[in-house]
């Protein structure tokens, strides 16, 4: 036997770290009894953890003392790795792979942990038990919700997989460690409180708010669409020899959906594309925004945006929040999307037509989110649990 086989024979068995010493001294001890030592330049912290992670191997049968070079150079720091997962989600926004609004959350979600463990904190030393103290330290510390919470989580899950690939981490604690449990919330809103929003919203100057809520519950559009909708994006498909006119939606990363559009929508659809051609009326709707935003505007109106006159995707959100506060409403923007899916499995469609209507990418998503909802509506509606 060579002297390579014998010594991949002869297996570790443990690690140990001795700190008296000028530097910190690693012991690997093998199963002839053997040791090899090594000095290595470090904090007695990093040793430490070092050790650990020797540990760690030697259990799984991994450790090779050839890698220990390669252990400890790829070693990162939570600021660097942060930086570094943000300039790659950028490329993958620029790339139509990924929307802004995923990326801002991975920003939010990454500058929470950061705040929480600190900046010079080495990612290899997060554990499921360090996760779980900081899902207690959002809700309880910094007043986040169940939801926010598990938004994060949900974020940070994706960062570390990718951790994971680049080969920072053993394991991705972020996908052994549960989210919190979240109270079921009415979800989508009733006949009688979309009658209340309408009214509200037709007596607003601003005759987006309107347009924007009414086009989001026909279509199940999101903000984000509703905000990159353009003249051209209204196209007319042929269904047995016949047109039929559709609404092309942008949605996450690349993904275009279309959605057919009814009488209402469409003759809405219309409208917008028609004031498109009338520079008075652009003139007469920007002039009800804001003072700052008017080169902007004009310039989406130029390009062709249906609503031109809104600056952000977010505008649409905020506004339709302070109009649900005033009516006392509890619900958001994104409910109207809720509604529209509830409703179409109401009528009678399909878990797969709903799926391709809202743009989800299984049809378990659609299951999980709409099923339960109408479900709870219909033994309200029967009898069997009474609503609050």
């Amino acid at each position: 036997m060579t002297k390579k086989e014998l010594e991949k024979e002869n297996k570790p068995t443990r690690a140990t770290l001795r700190l008296d010493r000028k530097y910190p001294v690693i012991r690997i001890y093998y199963e002839d009894n053997s040791c090899k030592t090594i000095t290595k330049r470090c904090s007695p912290e990093a040793a430490k953890d070092l050790v650990e992670k020797i540990n760690d191997r030697i259990a799984l049968g991994t450790f090779d003392l050839a890698d220990f070079s390669k252990i400890v150079r790829k070693r990162i720091k939570l600021e660097k790795f942060a930086q570094d997962y943000l300039t790659y989600r950028e490329r993958e926004v620029e790339l139509g792979n990924l929307s802004k609004a995923t990326l801002e959350t991975d920003y939010y979600a990454l500058l929470s942990f950061l705040k929480f463990v600190g900046k010079k904190f080495f990612i290899d030393r997060i554990d499921d038990n360090l996760i779980k103290e900081y899902q207690k330290h959002l809700l309880k510390e910094d007043g986040k919700k169940e939801f926010t919470v598990n938004t994060y989580h949900k974020h940070l899950k994706s960062a570390f997989s990718y951790a994971l690939e680049k080969n920072y981490i053993q394991a991705n604690y972020f996908k052994k460690v549960s989210i919190l449990q979240t109270k079921i919330v009415k979800r989508i809103h009733t006949d009688e409180e979309i009658n209340l929003i309408r009214d509200e919203l037709s007596n607003q100057l601003q005759r987006w708010k309107l347009d924007t809520f009414n086009l989001s519950l026909w279509t199940g559009a999101r903000r984000g669409e509703l905000f990159k909708l353009k003249k051209e994006d209204l196209v007319f498909i042929k269904v047995q020899s016949q047109s039929f006119p559709f609404l092309q939606l942008h949605g996450k990363g690349s993904n275009i959906r279309n959605i057919p559009l009814g009488p209402k929508a469409f003759d809405l659809i219309n409208e917008r594309i028609k004031i498109l051609s009338d520079a008075d009326k652009i003139r007469e709707l920007v002039r009800l925004g804001n003072h700052s935003c008017f080169p902007y505007y004009y310039k989406r109106a130029e390009n062709g945006y249906l609503f031109f006159e809104i600056n952000r995707d977010d505008s649409i959100s905020k506004s339709f929040k302070k109009t649900l506060k005033k009516l006392g409403i509890e619900s958001k923007f994104h409910n109207n999307r809720k509604s529209y899916g509830s409703y179409l499995l109401e009528g009678g469609a399909t878990l797969e037509s709903v799926q391709k209507s809202l743009g989800h990418s299984s049809v378990e998503t659609t299951e999980t989110h709409y099923t339960e909802i109408t479900n709870l509506k219909l033994m309200n509606e029967i009898g069997f649990i009474e609503e609050k």
